[in-house]
């Protein structure tokens, strides 16, 4: 394995390592109900950096540095969040410095009671929805995105366990589909009973938006593409194809490939055989060229020449083969 191999997978294993770092000082936080030592400048300044490198990896357009961004901003929020919450009953200074740096951040954070009345949020929250003090989700979301959310508000509350990873789509007031990255904690009194929840949504949309569009002309691409490409899974139920072995194999869509195998395909001759070539690939890890037929649609015989190779996932796992 060549240098520059082995310091990617460093670097990739040392994003998610940065992106969950937060997650311990939140989980004291929220257990001790003190952020006695811990200092909001610090982890303000560590926002403000992240927030520079998020600005430098969308000028890149690098999804993954952009993706495990959001997570430490989500995750230095929370932590910054829960200090502000538990920090400010000192003194009334406190509390004013407290919510002035939470209308700073760059994401949506809000707290509600038990019946899922909205009793605070920071000023991006505000911004978004002005009248959202004293409502619930069910007053300006539609009934099936309200209820969807609800459940995982109610499942926070009554497990008292925070869900600091979930994905939020719904519509905003004019009708705009937003997708938010969104972390949710149980709040507690004194005596350790919930009395409410706290969340913080990052606004994912535009991120969203233009890795669905690259998704899109990948997958334009892989349909477009000349010969036969399929890949399937380890037990050798199929997971794609592009137009032309579709086509081949009598298929209205390549869609209608997904989940099949090969010995349920009328068109595939000697079926068991390939089945074996194929498990071969995946047990062997090594690539495979052979010849296999395939019934055309004029009733005559096709003899083709496959390349098979295994699939790896990024630790190196045989997940299966193209």
């Amino acid at each position: 394995m060549e240098y520059l191999e082995i310091f990617n997978y460093v670097f990739i294993l040392s994003m998610f390592i940065n992106a969950f770092l937060f997650l311990p000082q939140s989980y004291k936080i929220y257990k001790n109900k003190s952020a006695r030592s811990i200092s909001p400048t610090t982890f303000a300044g560590f926002l403000f950096v992240q927030t520079i490198f998020m600005v430098h990896a969308f000028i890149d357009r690098d999804i993954f540095l952009i993706f495990t961004m959001v997570l430490s901003m989500i995750g230095c929020s929370s932590v910054l969040v829960l200090t502000f919450l538990y920090g400010t009953r000192k003194n009334s200074v406190e509390d004013i410095s407290a919510s002035e740096i939470l209308d700073l951040l760059p994401c949506h954070v809000y707290w509600k009671n038990k019946d899922g009345v909205y009793i605070g949020a920071n000023k991006t929250s505000l911004d978004s929805n002005n009248k959202m003090l004293g409502t619930r989700l069910h007053d300006f979301l539609s009934k099936s995105e309200a209820d969807r959310i609800m459940v995982l508000d109610h499942d926070v509350m009554v497990n008292k366990k925070a869900n600091l990873e979930n994905i939020e789509s719904v519509r905003d007031q004019f009708g705009n589909k937003k997708i938010y990255l969104s972390s949710k904690s149980p709040l507690f009194d004194e005596a350790g009973n919930v009395i409410g929840l706290l969340g913080v949504l990052f606004d994912y949309t535009d991120i969203y938006t233009e890795y669905k569009d690259k998704s899109e002309q990948l997958e334009s691409i892989i349909a477009s593409l000349p010969g036969h490409l399929y890949w399937t899974d380890n037990q050798g139920h199929y997971l794609g194809c592009n137009n032309s072995m579709a086509y081949s194999l009598g298929l209205q869509s390549r869609e209608d490939i997904i989940g099949k195998k090969v010995s349920s395909m009328p068109s595939i001759i000697d079926p068991d055989i390939i089945e074996s070539n194929n498990l071969k690939v995946v047990e062997t890890r090594r690539n495979m060229v052979v010849e296999e037929r395939v019934l055309r649609e004029d009733g005559s015989i096709a003899t083709m020449l496959a390349h098979k190779k295994p699939i790896h996932s990024s630790d190196n796992t045989i997940e299966g083969l193209a």
